[in-house]
């Protein structure tokens, strides 16, 4: 007597021990009254058997046993740490809260220091750094280029001086008073 075709897979699984616990009820409702499927669920049962005492039972060094029992250790072992513990060694991790609140303290005082904090007397314009300077410094600035034109001024009326009256006496250094400013109306 045959098996019955739609329950062929149930008895190829549970001649293999694969049936869930459900499926295994079932099943054993089912050979309680289906001939065929008995018969052929212990022929089965009786071929892996002999099958099984007839082939060898494979030999393994014991070298390779040990070396395939760590490799698999390693293998199922459950990491101990991430990949910073790795990069920090085996250290213990107590200081990591404070390291990282540090670091956020630290970042935070930087983005306050430059977003609302702003420097006195300096200010950017355009990438040009310039100072806040008084009112009358800033006269003086702007109008610089009048002072060295008086520079340049000065500088001729000594070159006049001395073509006109020589080059200076000692005691006209001295005194702050010569004839050339006498010469001039300047006493």
């Amino acid at each position: 007597m045959k098996a019955c075709p739609d329950q062929y897979e149930k008895l190829m699984l549970d001649v293999h021990n694969e049936l869930s616990p459900r499926e295994q009820a079932e099943w054993q409702a089912h050979l309680a009254h289906c001939l065929g499927c008995r018969t052929e669920h212990s022929a089965m049962k009786k071929m892996l058997r002999d099958v099984c005492d007839q082939i060898p039972a494979a030999t393994l060094a014991p070298d390779r046993a040990d070396s395939m029992t760590r490799n698999i250790l390693t293998l199922t072992a459950k990491p101990s740490g991430g990949w910073w513990r790795k990069w920090l060694g085996r250290a213990t991790p107590r200081w990591i809260p404070a390291l990282a609140t540090a670091s956020v303290c630290l970042i935070m005082l930087t983005w306050f220091g430059y977003t609302v904090i702003k420097p006195t007397g300096v200010t950017n314009t355009g990438g040009v750094i310039t100072a806040q300077i008084p009112k009358e410094d800033l006269e003086i600035i702007n109008n610089l280029y009048l002072l060295k034109e008086m520079d340049a001024l000065n500088k001729l009326v000594q070159a006049v001086d001395f073509y006109e009256y020589g080059p200076p006496k000692p005691h006209d250094l001295l005194e702050g008073a010569g004839p050339r400013k006498q010469a001039k109306g300047y006493v």
